[in-house]
């Protein structure tokens, strides 16, 4: 009698497990990627994952970034190629209520460099100016027009420190950056020519007075020196400058120009 109780007890228990195991919640599949296309791109290229148990991915990690995706079925994700990233090899996951998929292989292509603004957009050669923009990190070399600069102050991913080169004629420049993702579009610098004076008149005076400057490129002039002396101005003309003899000037040979944003004096 005590037997059969026993065993009616354990019966019971054991119907119990299994009302229990029948009850429970259908474990979730892992989701598995068989494809990405394309296995390679810039940042933020469009990119489609296929595979399966993609239902619930919530997440796709490229490396050490990660994305949503954009769209999602049972068998494919697309979403895309997140920023942060630098060019190489990295491997792309896919995250779900299931856990986490295999990894595949994708490329981080090196992006098109742009140009926002280059800073002062006018001066002189040898003149230090910075080119502002984006995707500058691989940059290999800037044009000015027909001439090249390789080497650079400072480089940054957003920035980038050079010299106007040698050799441009004045005027207007088409401005671009070469790396090793492709050419950017151009900017415009305008390269403003050294000034040079031809003759003064009168050839002398004393403080105060009026001389008229002949030469080039004055068109940008910002300051006039008699030697250390400041003189008051006015641009007339890209040849022609009237200038005031200031107190501070010394008798002797003493005139100087200078153009927009240089420190130089040309005697």
């Amino acid at each position: 009698m005590k037997t059969l109780k026993v065993l009616r007890s354990s019966l019971q228990w054991l119907s119990l497990a299994l009302v229990l195991s029948t009850c429970s919640e259908p474990e979730i599949p892992r989701p598995e990627i068989t494809t990405i296309n394309p296995d390679k791109g810039v940042v933020g290229a469009e990119v489609i994952i296929t595979g399966k148990n993609f239902s619930t991915a919530d997440l796709v990690f490229f490396g050490s970034a990660e994305n949503t995706p954009a769209s999602r079925s049972d068998t494919e994700i697309r979403t895309a190629v997140p920023s942060g990233l630098s060019p190489g090899n990295i491997s792309v996951t896919v995250k779900t209520e299931g856990g986490n998929s295999n990894s595949l292989s994708f490329t981080v292509l090196a992006s098109q460099p742009e140009i926002t603004s280059i800073e002062p957009d006018r001066g002189s050669i040898g003149m230090e100016i910075t080119l502002k923009g984006k995707h500058f990190a691989s940059a290999t070399s800037v044009a000015f027009g027909t001439k090249t600069v390789t080497g650079f102050i400072s480089k940054t991913d957003i920035e980038l420190k050079l010299l106007v080169p040698e050799g441009l004629d004045p005027g207007a420049q088409n401005v671009n950056i070469t790396s090793d993702g492709g050419t950017s579009e151009n900017s415009t610098f305008t390269v403003v020519g050294k000034p040079t004076i031809s003759s003064f008149t009168p050839a002398s005076g004393p403080a105060g007075r009026k001389v008229t400057i002949e030469g080039t490129h004055f068109e940008d002039a910002s300051k006039v020196l008699f030697g250390t002396g400041e003189s008051l101005f006015t641009v007339k003309s890209s040849t022609t400058i009237e200038a005031t003899v200031p107190e501070t000037a010394t008798t002797g040979k003493n005139k100087s120009c200078n153009p927009r944003r240089r420190s130089d004096q040309y005697n």
